[in-house]
């Protein structure tokens, strides 16, 4: 059962990276990585090997360092309509501006020859800015065509529960016990 469950996500997530749904793409892979789950080493060891590949596929989209790169490079050629990954466009808000003033001092003379600074709005940061607001922009500019069904909402809602991580984390060792350790012995 945990492996039909497991393999039914994997599908979704196929889906939603079709869909350029990269934002529920990132939602479901982090609870998918969450540590009740990603533990469950005989469930995932017997999930098909199609659903094997989906995940190895996802993991390497969001695989993080250098400037996680795979993931900007999809987002970069994605087609519209699409839901981008909402933290790359936060993050390079936060980086352009901790990174830049926003205020560039500059000399100035005046018509004696007395020079004093004066502070100029730095245009190449709001530009930054400017872009990447933009760029986020563009997203709602092309929505998605589908139709609500109220009774699978629902159905959703009937089912969705916020359960505490502490019992998850319980509830997983209970299916799946820790293996033990080897001793050595002399």
């Amino acid at each position: 059962k945990r492996q039909k469950a497991l393999a039914s996500l994997l599908k979704i997530c196929d889906a939603l990276e079709k869909y350029n749904n990269i934002s529920s793409l990132c939602a479901i892979r982090a609870g998918l990585c969450s540590a009740p789950i990603h533990r469950l080493r005989k469930t995932w060891d017997a999930i098909p090997k199609k659903a094997k590949e989906t995940k190895a596929k996802i993991d390497e989209l969001f695989k993080l360092g250098n400037g996680q790169k795979n993931l900007r490079d999809r987002v970069a050629i994605i087609s519209q309509p699409a839901i981008p990954h909402l933290g790359i466009f936060l993050g390079d808000i936060v980086f352009i501006h901790d990174g830049n003033d926003t205020y560039k001092k500059e000399d100035y003379e005046d018509e004696n020859g007395n020079v004093s600074q004066i502070e100029k709005i730095n245009w190449v940061k709001m530009k930054l800015l400017a872009d990447r607001i933009n760029w986020i922009s563009m997203f709602q500019q092309s929505p998605f065509i589908f139709t609500s069904v109220p009774i699978i909402h629902q159905y959703l809602e009937s089912k969705m529960k916020i359960l505490p991580e502490d019992f998850l984390y319980k509830l997983s060792r209970e299916v799946e016990p820790p293996e033990k350790k080897k001793t050595m012995t002399k």
